[in-house]
C-alpha cells in the first residue's frame, strides 16, 4: 500500500547524458578525460546516490557548483540530497541558489516546499507549492504536497479536494471498477455503494467513522478492508456486507475510496462517530482468551509499539530502537509488546528486559490486538496503526510524534480532535527522541504512583 509521504522530486542530470547514468565506470572514464566538466561531476553525484553513497554525492554536487556557479541543476541536486539526509536548513540555502538562477524551476519550488513542510513552516511551504503550480499547473505531485500542508494546518475544506490528486501520483492506482465513482454528487437513497480501503491499516481504522454518515444517506454499503481488519469491521452496524481485500462482491451502483468520504460527504472537520468505540470492541471470547494468557495483573500494564512498517520510507523518522525505550521506561511496569512480529535481534534484546513480554506469536488479527489494547492501562505507541486502534477503542493512548508529524495530528496541541482518549507527545526538534521519552517516562511514573 502507498505511504502518506510527500512526493520529493529526485536528483536530476542533463538529458543528453542519461544513457551514461547506470555506470560509474563510464562516468569516471569520461571524467579522466574532462576532469573539470561540471555536468559529468553532477552526473557522478547522481550515480553515487544510486549506490547509496550520499556523502560522495554531496561533494560532487558542491564541486559542480564551484566550477559552474550558475548551474541550477547541481544546486537542486545538492539541496535535495541534503533534505534526504535531514540537513534541512542547508537544503533551503541550496534551493534558493537554484531558484535565483532558474526562477521557473518547478521541481526546486516543489522540493523547497517539502523542506519547509518538514520544518513546520507551512504557510511558506504552500507559497512554494503555488509557485511550482504556476510553472506546471498539471503537476499532481505538487497538488498532493500542498494538500498535506493545508490539512496539517486544519484547512480541510481546501485540502480535501487537493487530496484527490493522489490518484495521479506514483504509487496510487484507481480501482478499475464498473460502477460510478461517487464524490457526493448523486443521491444514495436506495442505492448501493462499494467503499474500499486504499492506504494503511491506521488510515482505514481512522476513516471507518465516515461509514456512519454514509449509511445515514440510505445507501446499502459494502465495505472492503484488509483481511486482518475484517473481524472488527464486521461488528459495525448498518453495513450490507464486509469483505476482505481480494474477495468477490456483488456489483454496486457506486464506489468510493474510503479516504475520499470526507470530501464526498462534505464532512470536512474531524468528528468522532457516536458508536465508533462500541463497534470495534473485541469479542468477549477473544478478550477472555487474552485475559487468561496474560495472567493475573500485578503491575500497571503498558502496551508498547516501538516501530511501524519498516517498508514505509518515513519509518526511520518515527520508529525508536529497543535500547532507547529500555533506557527510559520504568522497570517496574508490565510492558506488553503489541507487535505481531519483530526481527529476531529485537526479540533477543526484549528478552533481556525485566517485565517485558512479546506475545506476537498469538496475534492473528486486529481483533487480538484490540483485546490486548482493552486489557492495557495505557498504550504507548509511535505513529502506526495500533495507535489508531487503541484510540478508536477509547483506551488511554499516548502517541509519540516526529517533529514534522503526519497531517492528521496538526501542530503543537497535545490532544487530538479525532480521538478523545489520545495524548500527543511531540519532538521539539527533528530526530531527537530522548526528551520525548523522558516526558513519557515521567508520566508513566505518575501512573505507578496513582496505582
Amino acid at each position: 500500500m502507498p505511504c502518506r509521504r510527500l512526493k520529493l522530486e529526485t536528483p536530476m542530470i542533463e538529458s543528453d547524458l542519461q544513457s551514461l547514468l547506470p555506470s560509474l565506470e563510464v562516468v569516471q572514464t569520461a571524467l579522466s578525460m574532462q576532469p573539470d566538466h561540471p555536468e559529468l561531476i553532477n552526473m557522478r553525484g547522481t550515480v553515487y546516490l544510486q549506490l547509496h553513497q550520499p556523502e560522495l554525492a554531496l561533494a560532487d554536487f558542491e564541486h559542480a557548483t564551484r566550477l559552474a556557479p550558475e548551474y541550477a541543476t547541481a544546486y537542486f541536486n545538492w539541496a535535495t540530497t541534503l533534505h534526504a539526509l535531514g540537513q534541512l536548513e542547508s537544503a533551503l540555502v541550496c534551493f534558493d541558489h537554484a531558484l535565483r538562477i532558474a526562477p521557473q524551476f518547478m521541481q526546486a519550488w516543489s522540493n523547497k516546499g517539502n523542506t519547509l513542510h518538514a520544518l513546520n513552516r507551512l504557510d511558506e511551504a504552500v507559497y512554494c507549492y503555488d509557485q511550482a503550480l504556476s510553472c506546471d499547473p498539471d503537476s499532481a505531485d505538487v497538488r498532493w504536497n500542498k494538500a498535506h500542508s493545508l490539512l496539517l494546518q486544519g484547512k480541510f475544506e481546501q485540502g480535501w479536494p487537493l487530496y484527490e490528486s493522489r490518484w495521479q501520483t506514483q504509487g496510487f492506482s484507481p480501482r478499475p471498477l464498473a460502477s460510478t465513482l461517487w464524490l457526493g454528487e448523486a443521491s444514495l437513497e436506495n442505492a448501493s455503494i462499494f467503499v474500499h480501503a486504499e492506504q494503511g491499516l491506521g488510515d482505514t481504522l481512522q476513516f471507518l467513522r465516515y461509514l456512519e454518515p454514509l449509511i445515514e444517506t440510505g445507501a446499502r454499503v459494502t465495505l472492503e478492508v484488509a483481511a486482518s481488519l475484517k473481524p472488527l469491521a464486521q461488528k459495525i452496524q448498518g453495513l450490507a456486507h464486509v469483505i476482505a481485500a481480494g474477495e468477490s462482491f456483488a456489483a454496486t451502483d457506486f464506489h468510493c475510496p474510503l479516504m475520499s468520504l470526507p470530501l464526498a460527504l462534505k464532512r470536512y472537520v474531524p468528528f468522532v462517530a457516536q458508536h465508533q468505540h462500541l463497534a470495534l470492541q473485541a469479542s468477549a471470547s477473544c478478550l477472555a482468551q487474552w485475559e487468561n494468557r496474560l495472567g493475573a495483573r500485578t503491575q500497571p500494564r503498558v502496551g508498547l509499539v516501538m516501530q511501524g512498517n519498516v517498508h514505509n520510507e518515513k519509518d526511520r523518522l518515527r520508529s525508536i530502537a529497543v535500547q532507547q525505550w529500555a533506557a527510559h521506561l520504568p522497570s517496574d511496569l508490565n510492558i506488553v509488546l503489541l507487535h505481531d512480529q519483530l526481527p529476531a535481534e529485537q526479540r533477543a534484546l526484549i528478552s533481556e528486559q525485566p517485565n517485558w513480554r512479546f506475545v506476537g506469536e498469538h496475534i492473528h488479527s486486529f481483533e487480538d490486538t484490540a483485546a490486548l489494547c482493552q486489557l492495557m492501562d495505557v498504550v504507548v505507541s509511535v505513529d502506526t496503526s495500533v495507535a489508531h486502534l487503541s484510540a478508536s477503542l477509547m483506551r488511554p493512548t499516548w502517541l509519540l510524534l516526529p517533529h514534522a508529524p503526519d497531517w492528521r495530528w496538526k501542530l503543537e496541541r497535545t490532544d487530538s480532535p479525532w480521538y478523545p482518549s489520545m495524548r500527543l507527545f511531540r519532538q521539539s526538534q527533528p530526530a531527537h527522541w530522548d526528551d520525548v521519552l523522558f516526558t513519557v517516562s515521567q508520566s508513566l511514573r505518575q501512573l505507578l504512583v496513582a496505582e
